[in-house]
């Protein structure tokens, strides 16, 4: 059986993967020339910052 803490590094994990993927897509942004892949790119890294947002609510929410 998991534990609260156990639960709580999961989250951290997903939360510093989220933090990668979003710098990743940033980079992306910023070096593409055409700007359909820019615009992705910047989506892609906004969807992820949001994720985070999501999963420190969820921390909170669980008192964790």
């Amino acid at each position: 059986m998991l534990s609260k803490e156990d639960y709580k590094n999961y989250l951290d994990q997903i939360i510093q993967l989220e933090n990668r993927m979003a710098y990743a897509y940033k980079e992306c942004a910023d070096k593409a020339e055409e700007g359909f892949v820019k615009k992705t790119c910047i989506n892609l890294s906004n969807a992820e910052a949001q994720h985070v947002l999501m999963v420190k609510e969820l921390i909170n929410l669980f008192n964790l």
